[in-house]
């Protein structure tokens, strides 16, 4: 069962729509969509690791890319 629950957030993860390609093609692609497809992505994987969510704290340092660190939410970080 873990497999398959792994499996479809995998799935539900890589189906979101994010800019990618080259880099100008990127750039013009971001530039077109703007970055709601972002914000989905982020509540995406709020949803589908709920844990991980309500433990590590998020901070967006930058408009895109995100890393999380830390053991629980008073020490934790998450980059974007």
């Amino acid at each position: 069962m873990g497999d398959a629950r792994t499996r479809d957030r995998s799935r539900r993860l890589s189906r979101t729509p994010l800019p990618h390609g080259a880099a100008a093609d990127g750039v013009a692609e971001l530039a077109e969509r703007g970055l709601a497809d972002f914000d989905r992505f982020r509540g995406l994987i709020a949803e589908l690791y709920p844990l991980v969510h309500a433990h590590l704290a998020f901070e967006q340092v930058t408009e895109l890319g995100c890393s999380s660190t830390g053991a629980d939410a008073a020490t934790a970080t998450q980059s974007c």
